[in-house]
């Protein structure tokens, strides 16, 4: 792809390439899918975000927001504000990610989205298990699983897909849940239902089946890496 590429251009790629949805690329770019949605039917130019877009579509990821339109003044331009309430000024982000997370709140996953349509999650916790931030990261989490165990978006099928997971504990021991070519992504939400619906209570039940030492009574999982991949067979594995 060449560099002179529009956003509408890019937007396009992003989702024939690499399966985005326009909900996956306003994720992304720290915008609202309505826009994203906007600029790929030409209503828009979106030429502000053309840079993060080409980085995303790059590298699978975006580590600069696009600019915010400005007034003359130079003050951020007012953006609309969700379903019944009043348009407001953005904040200003200086158009980087915030590094760190306050305390007792949860950093919500950098995702990396491949081009076979894969896609790479990393959520951290805070260590206190009375922090409110851990329940909202459970869920996030949990939320991602169901988005990859989607069959389609909108008009595109996607293929079979297959999940595995780094669990990160507070002592720093690691644990790998879906060892050999990962588990059947739609298998592993229907086992999380069987869970009461509860994230957290599955991955325990995972330690519990592979390491008896392991009290996760005792240490809290501070860090998820969730990747989600397109089923493959062996033969096609091999090649």
């Amino acid at each position: 792809m060449s560099d002179q590429q529009s956003a509408a251009e890019l937007i396009a790629a992003l989702k024939s390439e690499a399966g985005m949805s326009n909900r996956e690329i306003g994720a992304a770019l720290g915008r609202d899918p309505s826009l994203v949605s906007q600029v790929a039917r030409g209503k828009k130019p979106g030429t502000n975000l053309a840079g993060p877009l080409a980085e995303l579509y790059r590298t699978g990821t975006v580590t600069h927001t696009p600019p915010r339109r400005r007034t003359k003044s130079g003050a951020p331009a007012m953006v609309r504000g969700a379903k019944g309430q009043p348009g407001h000024a953005p904040s200003e982000t200086d158009a980087r990610y915030r590094d760190m997370p306050k305390r007792g709140t949860f950093k919500p996953e950098q995702t990396h989205y491949l081009r076979n349509g894969g896609r790479v999650y990393e959520t951290h916790f805070p260590k206190s298990e009375r922090a409110k931030g851990r329940t909202q990261g459970w869920k996030r989490v949990h939320r991602q699983l169901k988005s990859a165990a989607r069959r389609t978006y909108g008009a595109k099928t996607r293929p079979p897909m297959r999940v595995t997971f780094d669990i990160t504990y507070a002592n720093g021991r690691q644990m790998r849940v879906g060892e050999r070519g990962g588990y059947d992504v739609q298998a592993v939400t229907r086992a999380v239902s069987e869970h009461g619906g509860d994230f957290e209570t599955w991955v325990k039940s995972q330690a519990g089946q592979r390491y008896a030492t392991l009290d996760t009574s005792e240490n809290a999982v501070t860090g998820v890496q969730m990747v989600v991949m397109p089923w493959q067979k062996r033969a096609e594995q091999g090649r």
